[in-house]
């Protein structure tokens, strides 16, 4: 079962994404890969600029220089995992939407799922 949950299972589409997600949320550095793959989740820098033109050319060249500062990531715990119930009703759907189905109209098809998956 471990091998099916791993971050790097067959059924991960982004093994780098699932990584990064979870060095952002635990806090840890990411590598160049991971931040590639989780770019769209990075904050917008809007302040450092504004400040950065305020601030005159004596005080900027007085200035100490700081640490790169480490990206800003909008908060990631709310991603949910995809959980055993969601895969089992899509690889329903995928059995009952075959090519004599295909003329089905979705909304039949919807009610046709969600009768089979509820019917316990």
């Amino acid at each position: 079962m471990a091998d099916r949950l791993a971050s790097d299972a067959p059924v991960v589409n982004n093994p780098d994404l699932e990584r990064g997600i979870v060095k952002i949320i635990l806090g840890s550095r990411l590598n160049a890969r991971e931040q590639a793959a989780c770019a769209s989740f990075k904050s917008s820098d809007g302040d450092a600029a504004t400040d950065q033109t305020s601030r005159s050319f004596l005080a900027s060249a007085f200035k100490k220089t700081h640490k790169s500062r480490a990206p800003v990531y909008m908060p990631l715990d709310w991603v949910p995992p995809t959980s055993n119930e969601c895969e089992r009703f899509f690889s329903q759907a995928k059995l009952v939407y075959s090519d004599l189905r295909k003329s089905m109209d979705p909304d039949t098809l919807e009610v046709l799922m969600f009768l089979s998956f509820n019917k316990d």
